[in-house]
């Protein structure tokens, strides 16, 4: 099961987020045979991202024995990465400092202190129990009264004006913990119509006012995200704010980059 972060795969017409192994597509094949250990992808088109995405270790196919397979789909049929159960979930995890107790969809998923553990002394916590809240208000004033000990993250984090709230109102019973590097990121292409021609694509990414997603991103008086996202300024290898902001589609101010894009669009 491959899952399909690289619209630019051999073969690949699709929209699903995984290929599925029996799927014929050219560009995914194992030379050394069905008992070998190579995994070979091929690509039509040079992507930015490829690179980068398979150094970062996602895109990469998830490999298990094919009689497992076969047996599982045979008694659980379905996609066995999204037809999770309340029985899938508490034996498929537990060999860390938690153990899976009970998981009710679209309600609760409880974990316990595992007494096998082998770090002595760790976790510190009995138990956690993950409610789902889906309403952002209710959320929000179940966390300042102390009925809930965290919010969120990601999609599910505070909204910026409940950011604004908790520093002006509630500051000494909530701490807020932004991401590490303000990761965040938008996409805005698709492989098919108008972003399948490279030209629109760069137009779109040179013609993208960065500074302006900064602001939006922004929530009380913390900064929202990064000009980068892989390699944003601070971490390792990557370049600085300085040199970032040279860049086609980074720099300031947007004449010239709006004025190429228009060109490519032409």
């Amino acid at each position: 099961k491959f899952p399909v972060y690289f619209a630019n795969v051999s073969g690949y017409q699709g929209k699903a987020a995984h290929i599925e192994s029996g799927d014929p597509i050219s560009g995914l094949t194992c030379p050394d045979g069905p008992l070998g250990y190579t995994f070979q992808i091929d690509f039509d088109s040079a992507l930015a991202k490829t690179m980068p995405m398979l150094a970062a270790g996602r895109g990469m196919a998830s490999i298990a024995d094919k009689n497992w397979i076969d047996w599982y789909v045979k008694e659980s049929p379905g996609n066995m990465y999204y037809g999770g159960s309340p029985e899938n979930y508490v034996w498929l995890t537990g060999t860390g400092p938690f153990v899976a107790t009970e998981y009710q969809p679209d309600i609760v998923t409880k974990v316990r202190r595992n007494p096998n553990y082998f770090r002595e002394g760790l976790p510190l916590l009995d138990g956690m129990d993950f409610i789902v809240i889906k309403d952002f208000t209710t959320r929000f004033t179940s966390l300042v009264t102390g009925q809930t000990h965290f919010f969120g993250e990601g999609s599910s984090s505070l909204l910026p004006g409940q950011v604004e709230q908790v520093e002006r109102d509630f500051a000494d019973r909530v701490v807020i913990d932004p991401i590490m590097h303000s990761w965040g990121r938008a996409g805005v292409f698709n492989p098919e119509h108008l972003f399948a021609d490279a030209r629109a694509r760069l137009a779109v990414h040179i013609a993208l006012d960065r500074d302006e997603w900064i602001w939006f991103r922004k929530a009380g008086s913390y900064e929202g995200t990064q000009l980068a996202y892989l390699m944003p300024p601070g971490s390792y290898w990557a370049w600085t704010d300085e040199e970032i902001r040279q860049q086609p589609g980074y720099r300031q101010p947007k004449d010239e980059d709006i004025a190429e894009a228009n060109r490519l669009m032409d």
